[in-house]
């Protein structure tokens, strides 16, 4: 069994690292459409409701 000392990184810390950039442009790039069609999907069922 190996002790890590308490600032060693986990695996977890490094895939963290690692997926944060590359979610962020994901989501950069893809969130506000992905918002913009669910909005107007809403306000669409919305508006029929009356």
């Amino acid at each position: 069994m190996t002790v890590l000392s308490s600032n060693a990184r986990t695996l977890e810390d490094l895939v963290q690292d690692m997926l944060r950039p590359m979610l962020k442009g994901w989501l950069d790039q893809n969130l506000p459409t992905m918002v913009e069609r669910l909005v107007r999907a809403e306000i669409e069922r919305v508006s029929r409701g009356r």
